[in-house]
């Protein structure tokens, strides 16, 4: 390490201000996601299901800065991971924002009266056209991508606590095997993991302990 990195890393140490800033927004994005999947909205409720599309689409910008963070969070540790971790599910978050308007689409469409076995056979289609499978690709892949780089760049990083990157591991696992079909229940406790993730996380970006010194110099 050369003199001039040393003198950056031993600068790069936020203000108390920012810190607090990033622990606050952190779990936002998350803890909207488990409002998604608490609030009522099955079978004919459209109002439940108009709240419930409301607070995913709402998610979308604070998921982005939770993503950043925790990118910057591990960035002195692990640069190669934490940057593709940040790309891949910046890239998963475009194709959720796609997947929430598909779902407001759905029930604007059901509202005025076209049924749900239409609305069905309409998106078995979808990964028949173009857009389908660029869309699997952008929401699954970055997922998968995203959420292996950024637990490997977190369990490099010392400098937070290792509860964060375990979280991290079972939140993502959790995230892609439980199907959609499964109850309401089971999607929020998986969720809730995510969002415990999020507020450990937030503890220790206002604590200095990782933030301080994962963030990028130049």
């Amino acid at each position: 390490m050369t003199i001039i990195d040393a003198t950056q890393d031993s600068l790069v140490r936020p203000s108390r201000r920012i810190r607090t800033w990033a622990a606050v927004l952190l779990p936002i994005g998350p803890l909207l996601t488990v409002a998604e999947a608490a609030i009522p909205h099955g079978g004919t409720d459209a109002t439940g299901r108009g709240w419930s599309i409301l607070a995913g689409l709402v998610s979308t910008p604070f998921l982005f800065a939770t993503v950043a963070i925790a990118a910057a969070v591990s960035w002195r540790s692990s640069r190669r991971m934490a940057g593709i971790a940040f790309v891949a599910l910046t890239v998963q978050l475009f194709g959720l924002a796609a997947l929430h308007g598909i779902e407001a689409f759905q029930l604007a469409a059901t509202n005025d009266g076209i049924s749900q076995a239409d609305l069905d056979h309409a998106m078995d289609g979808l990964l028949s056209i173009p857009p389908g499978p660029v869309f699997l690709v952008m929401f699954m892949g970055g997922l998968l991508v995203g959420s292996i780089a950024l637990s490997w760049a977190e369990f490099r990083t010392r400098s937070i606590t290792p509860a964060v990157p375990i979280l991290m591991v079972v939140t993502s696992v959790l995230d892609m095997t439980i199907p959609d079909e499964a109850p309401a229940v089971v999607k929020t406790c998986g969720l809730g993991l995510f969002a415990a993730w999020s507020i450990v996380l937030a503890v220790s970006v206002h604590r200095g302990g990782g933030f301080a010194k994962g963030l990028p110099t130049a």
